[in-house]
């Protein structure tokens, strides 16, 4: 932030200013964007392109399609919501979340338990 309250968002590597009506939008959008590449949806792509490899802008233009949208959306959201929340409950929430899936790996290696595989199994079951 600058003193006026506005953001002061740069460009990695080359040091231009975001123009501050994009300043929140524009690296949320990055991030998403950016974030997509190596994903599962990029093993399909590839997967997909060594089947089918007479057609690669199709796949290409296919991966944009849904890519792009989400990261879209999911910037707008961010950009919208993100101060609706609070960011150190948000933190407590992750790190909860990964305790837990860490406890249950060690009680599955261990134990020979795991109380996420029997959930999933159960719910399976039901469905």
């Amino acid at each position: 932030m600058t003193d006026g309250g506005e953001l002061d968002v740069r460009v990695p590597l080359v040091g231009w200013q975001v123009p501050n009506r994009f300043g929140g939008f524009l690296p949320i959008f990055a991030m998403m964007a950016f974030g997509e590449f190596g994903d599962k949806t990029q093993l399909v792509t590839i997967s997909l392109a060594t089947q089918y490899a007479a057609y690669p802008t199709a796949i290409w233009t296919g991966e944009m399609l849904a890519i792009v949208p989400i990261s879209v959306a999911n910037a707008y959201f961010f950009h919208r919501f993100s101060h609706a929340f609070n960011l150190r409950k948000a933190h407590f929430a992750g790190a909860a979340v990964f305790l837990f899936f860490a406890a249950d790996f060690a009680a599955s290696v261990f134990l020979g338990v795991s109380l996420w595989e029997t959930g999933v199994d159960a719910l399976a079951g039901v469905v």
